[in-house]
């Protein structure tokens, strides 16, 4: 197998930065096929937007990655694994791996808990966090900014917006991790098994939080989502509540980390962009901007095949992730 053929997108160096073979790919076919992880990647603009709007063809639900990368098939004969998740709750198709109508329902009854007044009233406790981790750290001259600032900052405002004691930040970053490595579908036989206990103890504790809302509601998302009411929609239940917080736990830290990580390396990189918005505060916005356009916290996103269809001249068979 040449060079060329070898290559993954998911290749540790690569990943750290894809755009060089990002263009080389581009060079060759808009659409390339990953042989070491079975992916097919579209890298067209015009061809994603294409895809994203073909719900019959490209299906959000690519529940089995979340699932350890298994298929139903693999799942009925791993006896571990299904052992300790029946000790759990099932992983249900919600906002990340739902499509139409059921989306609809989910979005409309998540929504209510981030309401443009609710999202405003976090502001002043995020700024207060903030505040305490620098003052952690600004005497001494230097930082360890990802140990220090990128990690716990995204975790603890996650753990408040919840309602969870902040001093249960360590726990809630473990529970991330545990569900990102099972996406990443590259893990070894004994973190599998690992993540799935971690998955099943996050499913417990969250459980037990949302019995105490649903008897006495408090000024939290946990609250506004366990007792969501929405003409017309049935309320969420266990299964899908756990799973809405799951992809909020990592949407609301593991995105923020990189990004703050990425946007101090990139000023760091960069010292005369850095110097910039020193001397002028009010360029802080589009830095902001910037960093999130130069290093996505997600640089890409899944699509299973519902069925054998064509996009941009390549014929994509059903089942397979894209």
């Amino acid at each position: 197998m040449n060079e060329a053929v070898s290559k993954s997108l998911f290749q540790p160096d690569i990943l750290a930065d894809p755009f060089d073979f990002y263009e080389e790919k581009r060079a060759e076919s808009p659409i390339f096929f990953d042989e070491a992880s079975g992916t097919y990647v579209v890298l067209d603009y015009d061809l994603i937007s294409e895809a994203v709007g073909r719900l019959d063809d490209f299906s959000n639900n690519f529940n089995a990655l979340l699932s350890g990368g298994k298929s139903d098939e693999e799942l009925a004969n791993d006896t571990e694994v299904q052992a300790i998740q029946a000790k759990g709750f099932p992983q249900v198709n919600t906002l990340l791996t739902a499509d139409q109508p059921v989306h609809t329902r989910f979005r409309k009854l998540v929504n209510l808990a981030f309401s443009m007044p609710k999202v405003n009233k976090l502001e002043d406790s995020m700024r207060e966090m903030s505040n305490e981790l620098i003052d952690n750290f600004i005497g001494k001259g230097e930082c360890e900014f990802v140990s220090e600032y990128a990690i716990p900052m995204p975790v603890r405002t996650i753990a408040v917006q919840l309602g969870l004691d902040v001093a249960d930040a360590s726990t809630i970053k473990r529970w991330t991790n545990a569900f990102v490595d099972r996406l990443s579908g590259m893990m070894t036989r004994e973190r599998q098994l690992e993540t799935e206990r971690e998955v099943v103890e996050y499913q417990h504790a969250l459980k037990a939080n949302m019995d105490e809302r649903r008897k006495e509601a408090k000024d939290d998302i946990l609250s506004d989502l366990v007792n969501a009411q929405v003409d017309g929609e049935r309320p969420l239940d266990d299964a899908e509540s756990l799973s809405i917080v799951q992809q909020l736990m990592v949407a609301g830290n593991e995105t923020t980390t990189a990004a703050l990580a990425e946007g101090m390396r990139l000023f760091a990189t960069n010292p005369d962009q850095y110097k910039k918005i020193q001397d002028d505060p009010s360029l802080i916005p589009n830095a902001v901007e910037e960093v999130l356009r130069m290093s996505s916290g997600s640089s890409g996103i899944w699509r299973v095949m519902h069925r054998d269809a064509e996009l941009g001249g390549v014929m994509l068979p059903k089942g397979a992730m894209v």
